[in-house]
């Protein structure tokens, strides 16, 4: 796959992936030695238990990580949005632990694993951005495994229309490509808590839902509420005062 010798100005990589932890003047000796394409709804970037043949860096549009749940059902994880990294492993060799596959139509840039471990070897500077931004995933993933510990599902709903690569139509408007039964998994919950979740964000007057689409109508209420703020609501309401006293008495 012959490199580009220009690199893409809008590639997300450089915005908020590995290349953008890059001092600027590295980032711009970087050849491109991936190819940019389109993604169908439903194509399979990576398969369990396989060494993905092709890397993929995604650009826009969202993928769903997908393990086998406990009763051999599929259960999504996370996503991947843009930014993020798919089919690593195979540039070492090793199997991919999970499924992605494209819950949207996406565009991601595409290379062979063995020239993508080739490009991070003639590249070392470019080989610690990508140790960089792997530990900012890391910690991503161990702030959602803390937060199921910790956090209410509308805190953690709250913070995933905040925090999460959802695909924005416009500005302050996000779209939702899942179900409620895979964002319950998404979130760990139930599809009956993510309904009533919804509702309650929508009764505080922070969100909006018309179908798939999630309007945000209070950005800094809905980022108190991720973070903690009148988590009671949820599942416990606050106690009702006492009652008035006899006066008589």
């Amino acid at each position: 796959m012959p490199p580009t010798s220009r690199p893409c100005s809008d590639c997300s990589q450089r915005r908020s992936g590995f290349l953008s932890r890059l001092p600027s003047a590295i980032r711009d000796r970087v050849e491109c030695v991936m190819m940019r394409g389109l993604r169908r709804k439903g194509e399979v970037l990576a398969r369990g238990g396989r060494p993905p043949t092709h890397v993929h860096t995604i650009q826009d549009g969202l993928a769903k990580v997908v393990i086998e749940g406990p009763h051999g059902q599929p259960r999504i994880v996370d996503l991947l949005g843009p930014g993020d990294v798919a089919g690593l492993e195979g540039a070492f060799g090793r199997p991919a632990p999970y499924d992605v596959v494209a819950i949207t139509e996406m565009t991601t840039c595409r290379g062979l694993c063995s020239e993508f471990r080739t490009f991070l070897a003639q590249e070392p500077q470019v080989a610690m951005g990508m140790v960089d931004h792997l530990l900012c995933v890391s910690h991503r993933s161990g702030e959602r495994l803390r937060s199921l510990g910790v956090n209410t599902a509308v805190e953690r709903l709250a913070a995933y229309f905040v925090d999460g690569p959802l695909p924005q139509v416009e500005p302050g408007k996000i779209c939702l490509p899942l179900t409620r039964r895979e964002l319950a998994a998404l979130l760990g919950t139930t599809p009956e808590t993510v309904a009533r979740s919804l509702h309650t964000l929508v009764e505080e007057e922070l969100i909006s839902v018309d179908g798939s689409e999630i309007t945000i109508l209070d950005t800094d209420g809905l980022i108190l509420r991720a973070d903690g703020e009148e988590s009671h609501l949820e599942d416990h309401p606050p106690p009702q005062p006492p009652g008035r006293p006899d006066d008589s008495s």
